[in-house]
């Protein structure tokens, strides 16, 4: 009879380590979920900024060149081209700034994860 208690505390004991495991294994995959979908929100960001970005650069190529016909000026003396680069200035900081919160959302994740398991 004692052999049979042991086995069934060993049966016990493993089934009870595997739902551990499945319950990790989960909470690691919400985990994962949540931060796959904040990271794709932070690049739709990012995409979308660039996209602002590139207007901009098109706009400043074209008051550039209106600047390139006789009389010929400066470009940065110009009020429509030095706000024209403020505003690409603005949007490269955002930039700067959505990618770090996506490289600390996945350290986070990091963190999270190594908590779990």
């Amino acid at each position: 009879m004692a052999f049979w208690e042991r086995v069934k505390e060993d049966l016990k004991k493993a089934a009870k380590e595997s739902w551990e495991v499945a319950k990790g294994g989960a909470k690691i995959a919400a985990a994962k979920s949540k931060e796959v979908a904040q990271v794709e929100k932070l690049r739709l960001k990012a995409v979308t900024t660039r996209k602002k970005a590139e207007k901009l650069f098109y706009e400043l190529g074209g008051a550039v060149y209106e600047l390139a016909k006789p009389p010929y000026g400066n470009p940065l003396q110009n009020a429509k081209v030095t706000k024209i680069i403020e505003e690409i200035r603005k949007l490269e900081d955002e930039i700067g700034k959505v990618e770090a919160e996506i490289k600390k959302t996945k350290e986070e994740y990091k963190e999270k994860k190594k908590a779990i398991i």
